[in-house]
């Protein structure tokens, strides 16, 4: 699977959004649902090399909450934080948060849509 879909899988599994397509999606929000998570995949850091045969990947994502109540935006993307923290989470070796708290992404387009929007920034460690 992808980081898409695994990370799909793993919000869906603790509870946030119900479905790809339906209320998480990939790179970009639609005009709706207004309130959604989004997830973007990026390449994340260099690998560690454990020996000759061994590598360790680092793939990084971020998931985006939007909601139509800008503090239940951040409190949903800090229960998404401390779900994934320091966790295996859909055959990764571990999960973890690369910063303390949510970040607050809202924009004017997002004020005037009447949504708030926070992110939280992950990185992964998978074995190659």
């Amino acid at each position: 699977m992808t980081v898409f879909a695994d990370m799909a899988a793993a919000l869906i599994a603790v509870g946030y959004g119900t479905a790809i397509g339906t209320d998480i999606f990939a790179y970009k929000f639609p005009g709706h649902p207004l309130i959604a998570y989004l997830i973007l995949p990026y390449g994340g850091r260099g690998p560690d090399y454990c020996d000759q045969r061994t590598a360790l990947d680092h793939p990084g994502f971020q998931v985006q909450v939007r909601h139509t109540t800008k503090s239940t935006a951040e409190s949903r993307a800090e229960g998404i934080r401390a779900a994934f923290d320091l966790r295996e989470i859909a055959g990764y070796v571990m999960c973890k948060t690369t910063r303390s708290h949510a970040v607050d992404l809202t924009s004017p387009e997002d004020e005037a849509l009447g949504v708030g929007r926070f992110s939280v920034d992950f990185e992964l460690m998978k074995v190659r």
